[in-house]
C-alpha cells in the first residue's frame, strides 16, 4: 500500500496541469493498455488507507458529486464498509459515466446508506467529510445545488475535512475559487500535484497537502515540466575557505527611507555565504548600513533631490572587476534619476544580475540586451506592475504571469509568495 509523507519533504514530485494530468490517463488507457478500472482502484485504496491510518474508527460520510472525483469517493466508501467502518455517502447530482455507475451498484450490495443530499443531515464532531463533489475537470461556474452542499460542508464541525485530490470547487491550474470552495483540512493529490495546489489563493484551502502514488509510471511523469522543489542545502564550505575565494556581490539598495531594505540584502547574502559583500547605497545611508552589517563594504553614491542617480555608475562600475553578481532593487525607490542608474548598470555589467523590487522592469519596458544571466524576483504587486494588472489579478494569473515574464525578457523569473513559481 502507498505510504503518505507531508510535502516538501518528498522528492520534487511532479507538478500537471488538469490537461497533462488526462494525457498521462489516456496514455496509460490508451497506449499502455491500464484498465480504467485500475487507476480508479488505486486511488480509492490509497485514500482509503490515508483515512484509516490518518483516523482510526471515524465515521466517515462521503459528499459525491457526479464525475470521477465522486467515483474516486464511492469507491472509498465501498472499501471502508469492506473493513466495517461506518460510511454514510450523500450525493449532489446523479452519478455520471460508466466507472461512477459501476462503484455505485457496488457500493449499494453492500447495504452502504446513499442518500440524496438534501441540507439538513445531522452528523456530529467525530465524523470525517470526504469531499468527492469536484475534480480537477472544473473549468465554470458552479450550480448553486453545489454552492448549497459546499456551503453546509464548510460551516458544519467535522473533525476534518479531506479532499480528493483538489479542494471542490477549485480551478486545478490556478488555485482560483469557481464560484464556491471546500476549505480541506488534508488533500490527497492523486499521481500527481496540480498547480493550483501550489497557488497562493488556494493555500487556506488545501490544508496539509499529502500526494498519493496511483501508479503513474516514472517514464510519464519525468518528462513534466514542473516540479515541486524542497529549498536546496547551500553548498558546504571548504576547509580552507577564505572571503576571496566565496564568491563577491554588489548590491544597489536602499534609499532615506528605506535604508532596511539594504541592511536586509546584504545581511542576507553574507549569511549566503558570500565571501565579499560590497553595498551601493546614497551616502546618507553610509553609515546607518556600515553600522547595522560591519562585514559588508559600503559604496557610498552622491545623492540630489533625496535620491541617487546615473552619475554613481562611476563609483559603482570600480568595483566591477572585483564582483562576479549584481542584485539591485531593494528599497531603491522609483525616482527617474534612480531608475537611470539601473538602466546604466544593466547596460554595462558584464555578469549575472537579479532585479528586485524598485528595480524590475515597467510595463512595456525592454531590459537592455543581455547575454548574461539575468533573475528576475517580483512579488504579486510588481508583477501586476510589469503587465499592468492588479495584484490580485496577478495571483489568479501566477503561471502565465511567471512565464511571460521568462519570455519576454529571457530571464529566470521567480514570482514570489507562499509558495514562490
Amino acid at each position: 500500500m502507498p505510504t503518505f509523507d507531508p510535502l516538501p519533504p518528498m522528492p520534487a514530485p511532479g507538478v500537471a496541469t488538469a490537461e497533462q494530468t488526462q494525457a498521462i490517463e489516456r496514455r496509460l488507457i490508451e497506449e499502455w493498455q491500464y484498465p480504467a478500472l485500475l487507476l480508479m482502484e488505486r486511488a480509492s485504496l490509497a485514500i482509503a488507507r490515508f483515512l484509516e491510518q490518518t483516523y482510526p474508527n471515524a465515521p466517515v460520510v462521503v459528499m459525491a458529486g457526479s464525475g470521477n472525483n465522486a467515483a474516486d469517493g464511492l469507491g472509498v466508501a465501498r472499501l471502508l464498509a469492506d473493513r466495517g467502518h461506518v460510511v454514510r455517502v450523500l450525493t449532489v447530482g446523479s452519478a455520471q459515466g460508466e466507472l461512477a455507475t459501476r462503484q455505485m451498484s457496488w457500493l449499494g450490495r453492500r447495504g452502504v446508506q446513499v442518500k440524496v443530499f438534501g441540507g439538513s443531515e445531522q452528523l456530529g464532531p467525530e465524523w470525517v467529510c470526504l469531499d468527492a463533489l469536484f475534480g480537477i475537470g472544473l473549468n465554470r461556474p458552479i450550480k448553486s445545488d453545489m454552492q448549497i452542499a459546499m456551503d453546509w460542508v464548510n460551516k458544519r464541525h467535522w473533525r476534518a475535512v479531506v479532499s480528493v485530490d483538489v479542494p471542490s470547487g477549485m480551478r486545478a491550474d490556478s488555485g482560483e475559487n469557481m464560484g464556491g470552495l471546500v476549505r480541506a483540512d488534508e488533500t490527497i493529490a492523486l499521481g500527481v500535484l496540480k498547480p493550483g495546489l501550489l497557488m497562493d489563493p488556494a493555500l487556506r484551502a488545501v490544508g496539509r497537502l499529502w500526494l498519493a502514488d496511483i501508479g503513474f509510471p516514472r517514464q510519464l511523469i519525468e518528462p513534466l515540466p514542473g516540479r515541486l522543489n524542497a529549498p536546496f542545502p547551500l553548498p558546504a564550505t571548504a576547509p580552507d575557505a577564505h572571503k576571496g575565494s566565496l564568491g563577491s556581490v554588489l548590491i544597489l539598495a536602499g534609499s532615506r527611507s528605506m535604508s532596511g531594505a539594504a541592511i536586509l540584502a546584504a545581511r542576507a547574502a553574507c549569511r549566503s555565504g558570500v565571501g565579499l559583500v560590497y553595498v551601493a547605497t546614497g551616502e546618507s545611508q553610509r553609515d546607518i548600513v556600515a553600522a547595522a552589517v560591519p562585514e559588508a563594504i559600503v559604496v557610498p553614491l552622491e545623492e540630489s533631490e533625496g535620491a541617487i542617480g546615473p552619475e554613481g555608475l562611476a563609483a559603482m562600475a570600480a568595483y566591477f572587476p572585483r564582483v562576479r553578481a549584481i542584485a539591485m532593487g531593494p528599497g531603491l525607490g522609483r525616482a527617474d534619476r534612480t531608475l537611470a542608474l539601473v538602466d546604466r548598470v544593466l547596460g554595462t555589467f558584464k555578469g549575472p544580475i537579479v532585479l528586485d523590487a524598485d528595480a524590475l522592469p515597467r510595463q512595456g519596458e525592454a531590459v537592455a540586451s543581455r547575454t548574461e544571466p539575468l533573475v528576475l524576483t517580483p512579488h504579486a504587486g510588481e508583477m501586476g506592475r510589469m503587465f499592468g494588472v492588479s495584484a490580485e489579478e496577478a495571483q489568479t494569473r501566477r503561471i502565465e504571469l511567471a512565464t511571460r515574464a521568462a519570455q519576454a525578457y529571457k530571464a529566470v523569473t521567480v514570482f514570489k509568495g507562499a509558495r514562490s513559481l
